[in-house]
């Protein structure tokens, strides 16, 4: 099996999209060239790297560092992001990139595709996002409505060397797992960072994390049928608000004193109990080994929420049940009061 770490460059830094939406980035600091270097110091020998900012501009944007990369490490690289024409291909194939990969291109011109096989021989990949079974359009923002296997049944025949398929629709255990392993990439690198500038680690992880979860559910949870029902709408929508930020904050915590970590996903499937999968990992450290226990609810539309998480044997969804109770009864079962109170918990202003 051969394993390709991935590079995804943005404004000349590594960045991490969500399902390809770049209003939801998460940045890192190492360069794309130091972090190739992390991959080639543990022994990889393939290279994915996106370009994302050619993949908005139409044209190979970070050729120079992609450039640089080739020629200092001895990787076998596929780039894609942008590749719309002949030239760019060209481009990629004189600095020495191994595979270059066309997307939204291939899809909307079929010709565009089968011409650069010829052209390039042994030498382009096709890359496809795909949901529901329909392939999607520049960043997985459109859907082009064509069938993915009726897509790949055209062109078959068209000499394509590789084939990299994204189903955006991940099971709940590839969904945790591949985040996970983003947020060891921030916990190994950037460590430190959590002494120096604690709120800037701790949003590096919240923007891992913070798109999975249900925070609606979880607030009501916390709450409990019985103050969640007498609260206002405007009550509930606070606290919202202000559990989203203690639970992030106390996972980001948790996770930043362990340090380097290294985290093993179990993907055996346990038997759904209402709607809801368990997704059971290990956080091992130098020292120690800590249980991760995801509790995922699943939707109409296929997609799974974390609604708990349990964190060595610390059931953090029943640790707030508890606290929101415990200040229920000290503030007189006033709800304004106890989320106030919250909020000087949840060290936030205002």
């Amino acid at each position: 099996m051969k394993i390709f770490p991935a590079i995804d460059i943005k404004d000349k830094k590594c960045v991490r999209l969500i399902k390809g939406d770049f209003s939801q980035k998460t940045e890192y600091q190492m360069s794309p060239v130091e972090q190739a270097t992390q991959f080639i110091d543990k022994g990889f020998k393939n290279l994915h790297i996106v370009d994302l900012d050619g993949a908005l501009a139409g044209e190979t944007v970070n050729l120079d560092i992609i450039k640089e990369i080739v020629s200092k490490f001895d990787f076998k690289v596929e780039v894609g992001g942008g590749v719309r024409d002949f030239d760019s291909i060209q481009e990629y194939a004189d600095i020495g990139v191994d595979k270059v990969i066309l997307g939204s291109a291939a899809i909307k011109d079929k010709t565009f595709l089968k011409k650069a096989c010829k052209k390039f021989p042994k030498k382009i990949a096709l890359g496809l996002d795909a949901k529901d079974g329909k392939l999607l359009l520049s960043g997985w923002k459109e859907s082009s409505g064509i069938s993915t296997l009726d897509f790949l049944t055209e062109v078959n025949d068209y000499g394509i060397s590789r084939l990299i398929f994204t189903d955006i629709n991940k099971n709940p255990f590839e969904l945790i797992d591949s985040k996970s392993q983003e947020m060891v990439v921030v916990l190994t690198a950037e460590n430190e960072l959590f002494n120096t500038n604690p709120e800037l680690f701790k949003n590096k992880i919240k923007n891992i994390f913070e798109p999975l979860i249900d925070f609606n559910r979880v607030s009501a949870s916390v709450m409990g049928k019985k103050y969640y029902l007498s609260a206002t709408k405007e009550e509930r929508a606070r606290f919202i608000e202000v559990f989203k930020i203690s639970l992030l904050d106390t996972y980001a915590e948790t996770l930043a004193q362990w340090g380097d970590a290294e985290i093993i996903t179990d993907f055996s499937y346990d038997e759904k109990k209402n709607k809801i999968v368990s997704v059971k990992q290990e956080l091992m450290t130098t020292n120690n080994i800590y249980p991760i226990i995801y509790k995922l609810r699943e939707y109409k539309n296929g997609t799974y929420k974390i609604v708990n998480i349990i964190i060595n044997g610390i059931n953090l969804g029943q640790t707030f049940h508890n606290q929101f109770q415990a200040l229920a009864v000290e503030k007189n079962e006033n709800i304004s009061s106890i989320i106030s109170e919250w909020k000087s918990d949840a060290f936030i202003d205002g």
